[in-house]
């Protein structure tokens, strides 16, 4: 092996290492196996796989006969629309509770076993080892969206489903496995105990998928009765765009809320990316410019996952979070 890397590296056509970036990037590479070697390992990822595999095809079988008994009376009426709703929906809420129990116990379980110190001594950066611990935790749950990809094909056949669905519903069961995943990775690196930083992860993810649309469906419906009972009957152009956005920008946050928008958008016929809405709130509104929800979501999620992973690096320092402060001696 000697040999060959040397007659590798001597080549003409071989790209030389870069110094000191070749060997540690083998590091990262070593650690990265290692973290997916001790999840993938053993029976149990694969018969879990095979568990959710089945289970998600009898409920597939399960919506494909109840749609099929609703559309008996028009039987031109495609029945693909509420197969993939249903799988999308079933996906999209399996991510949203096993991304941050995979995360949570990444740094905090080092800590934990009393490792987290001896990792630290190793050359790779603190970057490199907090992004291998979060690729190697989210890589299962990437492997569960992208099995259940020819049961969401199978939709495509039944009818009512356009291509273009399909990949924004993948693009959002993504976007939202790596926005909890980060969650559950900076609640590992601020919290020492692997079950208080999965309590925490868990808290957190309910705030976009449960009380955001409760507290929004509150807050708009008080605004729209102080409206209605003010002088004028319309509100200005301006008020009811601020408005308009405001609502839609924050509904769009909510995943399931995001996606249903969207779904609703293309059955009016509208365009998946950007579209004009005429009189939003009642005559007199104006026209206002409309971005699709699936992208608010998207991109409000990515740049959340940058944020939280930052956040995470600053925790998983060993002088911040839950390490060894500044002035405090090393255990022996």
């Amino acid at each position: 092996m000697t040999a060959m890397t040397a007659d590798t590296a001597a080549s003409p056509g071989a790209t030389p290492p870069g110094g000191e970036e070749s060997p540690r990037w083998n590091r990262a590479q070593g650690m990265l196996a290692k973290e997916l070697r001790g999840r993938m390992r053993g029976p149990r990822a694969f018969v879990v796989l095979s568990f959710y595999l089945l289970f998600l095809a009898g409920f597939t079988l399960l919506i494909y006969f109840l749609a099929k008994l609703s559309a008996a009376s028009d039987p031109t009426t495609p029945i693909g629309k509420p197969v993939f709703l249903g799988l999308v929906a079933f996906q999209l809420g399996l991510v949203c509770f096993l991304a941050p129990s995979f995360t949570a116990g990444v740094i905090s379980g080092e800590r934990e076993r009393q490792t987290y110190d001896l990792l630290m001594t190793t050359p790779l950066s603190l970057m490199l080892i907090v992004a291998a611990k979060l690729f190697a935790a989210l890589a299962y749950v990437f492997l569960l969206i992208i099995a259940a990809l020819p049961l969401l094909a199978i939709s495509l056949f039944l009818g009512g489903v356009a291509p273009e669905e399909v990949a924004i519903a993948f693009l959002m069961l993504f976007a939202s496995a790596l926005l909890f995943g980060t969650i559950g990775l900076c609640f590992s690196a601020w919290v020492r105990s692997t079950i208080g930083a999965a309590a925490l992860a868990y808290g957190a993810m309910l705030v976009p998928v449960v009380a955001l649309p409760i507290v929004a469906a509150t807050g708009f419906s008080f605004l729209a009765a102080i409206l209605s009972g003010s002088n004028s009957n319309n509100p200005s152009p301006t008020v009811s765009a601020a408005i308009f956005y405001l609502g839609g920008f924050i509904l769009s946050l909510n995943p399931f809320i995001a996606g249903g928008l969207t779904e609703a958008i293309i059955y009016s016929n509208e365009s998946l990316f950007f579209f004009t809405i005429s009189n939003p709130f009642g005559s007199g509104s104006g026209t206002v410019f409309v971005i699709g929800p699936w992208i608010i979501y998207t991109v409000t999620a990515l740049i959340a996952t940058v944020f939280f992973f930052l956040l995470s690096l600053r925790l998983a320092r060993p002088t911040r979070g839950g390490g060894r402060r500044r002035g405090t001696p090393a255990q022996s």
